[in-house]
């Protein structure tokens, strides 16, 4: 996949051994060492090793998610994990509070400790994980029918949010190609009809945020940052993407299939499922574009994707 770099860097928290000393002593810990996984790009997580075992520290990223946002993701984690998806366990300061502060200089930094769960990330889409994934979510879909979220969200009504295109530089672009998609994805908008079954959803389920043991099974759910009151069909559509993209289209209809054994999908979802995935489609490729990959040949994927949604 294309790797991009964080998001808004400078609002990123800059780990140190003292900082971060400083959160686990809310918990009574005290770090011994600390590394920075590769992947992911909208916080800051630390692999934390401390005398009582290892954790996963994830510090918000600054202006990300107020702190009942940031409540309700939590809570959406341990409701999961209670019908058995494998979410990894945040655990509570000394004072029993799930989330904590820290304040430095002018930022006030928002934090959560999890447990590191076993497993590893995945490499590829083999056609057994493929199934593990596609029953996983559609076990979340079930599960957060009954999700009361600490804090109230509507659910999302419109996909027409286009952050990485508005701050792409039009002019360093000397690909007709690339300006005409662009152009295309700019004007694109799905508005989502209110009969659509709607409920949390993760909204980032690809392989990244996944962890399997040796025998393909899947040992964690991660990063539940972008996860909010959304209709399934876009969380589904969202993990179809990522599926197409980084395996095929073989694979893809094998998810779609196994999915909806677990979850039947109404007429008016499977309606939506290509328009959702256009749109994915469109965002990531922008995203790519604004980190200067427009001239990797991988770009190309993006858009042969995008010709086969228009053709479904």
């Amino acid at each position: 996949m294309i790797k991009v770099v964080k998001i808004d860097f400078e609002k990123h928290f800059v780990p140190s051994t003292e900082t971060v000393d400083a959160i686990l002593g809310d918990y009574g810990m005290d770090v011994m060492d600390y590394r920075v996984p590769e992947n992911g790009m909208a916080n800051t997580t630390l692999l934390v090793a401390t005398p009582l075992g290892d954790y996963a520290l994830r510090i918000y990223r600054q202006d990300r998610k107020d702190d009942s946002a940031i409540e309700n993701e939590v809570h959406l984690m341990q409701h999961l994990r209670t019908d058995s998806v494998p979410t990894p366990t945040v655990v509570p300061t000394t004072s029993g509070q799930l989330m904590t502060h820290l304040p430095t200089g002018e930022a006030r930094w928002q934090a959560i400790l999890m447990e590191a769960l076993p497993g590893d990330t995945l490499d590829n889409y083999d056609s057994n994980i493929i199934d593990r994934i596609a029953a996983v979510q559609a076990r979340m879909h079930e599960s957060s029918k009954y999700f009361l979220p600490p804090y109230h969200e509507p659910c999302v009504e419109v996909l027409d949010e286009q952050p990485f295109i508005d701050l792409i530089d039009q002019e360093s672009l000397s690909d007709p190609k690339l300006v005409a998609f662009l152009d295309r994805a700019r004007e694109y908008t799905v508005d989502l009809q209110e009969e659509l079954p709607h409920g949390w959803c993760h909204l980032d389920l690809n392989k990244q945020n996944l962890l399997a043991n040796e025998k393909g099974e899947i040992t964690g759910v991660l990063d539940f940052d972008s996860a909010t009151n959304a209709p399934y069909v876009v969380d589904l559509a969202y993990a179809l993407w990522a599926v197409h993209f980084y395996a095929d289209e073989k694979r893809m209809s094998q998810y779609s299939s196994t999915y909806k054994q677990h979850r039947p999908l109404s007429a008016v979802e499977e309606a939506y499922v290509s328009r959702v995935m256009l749109y994915k489609n469109y965002v990531t490729t922008s995203m790519a574009v604004l980190y200067g990959y427009q001239n990797d040949p991988r770009m190309e994927r993006f858009f042969s994707i995008e010709e086969s949604l228009l053709s479904v």
